[in-house]
């Protein structure tokens, strides 16, 4: 059964002294949330923010992780918390590592326990890319020499 996840992600109105208290999001993934963002997004995950839209990315996840407890939960309703969040400083990098881990734990892309690399985006996908690697990539490799 798919983990959830919780992190604080709905704020709370912030106190006379201008403290501020949050509410935990649980996010859950499954293979049916996973095949709708995918379907949605017209690729996976990591290929959208190798693309650089982090943000959209960012979108969809906290969309399908949430639709588990919010089954009508769209990428506008998403988009609206996710602005919410961050106009109350909340930490957006934490929270995509949390999406992550989520994302990673649920077991759709294989078991966490056998696959320590992160999948989805917890380590910038773009380092794992070598630019300088362009094997196979000349349009007139040299031919073949008989031995």
């Amino acid at each position: 059964m798919p983990i959830t996840v919780k992190y604080p992600f709905y704020p709370n109105k912030a106190s006379a002294t201008g403290q501020r208290t949050w509410k935990d999001a649980e996010f859950k993934f499954t293979i049916v949330s996973v095949e709708e963002m995918e379907e949605t997004a017209g690729c996976g995950i990591e290929y959208l923010r190798l693309q650089g839209k982090q943000i959209r990315a960012l979108i969809l996840l906290a969309c399908y992780g949430l639709r588990w407890t919010e089954p009508d939960m769209n990428p506008a309703r998403a988009r609206k918390l996710l602005t919410r969040f961050v106009d109350a400083d909340g930490d957006v990098v934490a929270l995509t590592k949390a999406l992550v881990k989520a994302l990673n734990e649920s077991g759709v892309y294989g078991s966490p326990d056998s696959n320590k690399e992160e999948i989805a985006a917890g380590e910038d996908a773009a380092e794992k890319v070598d630019p300088d690697d362009d094997e196979g990539d000349d349009p007139n490799p040299p031919a073949p020499t008989a031995h």
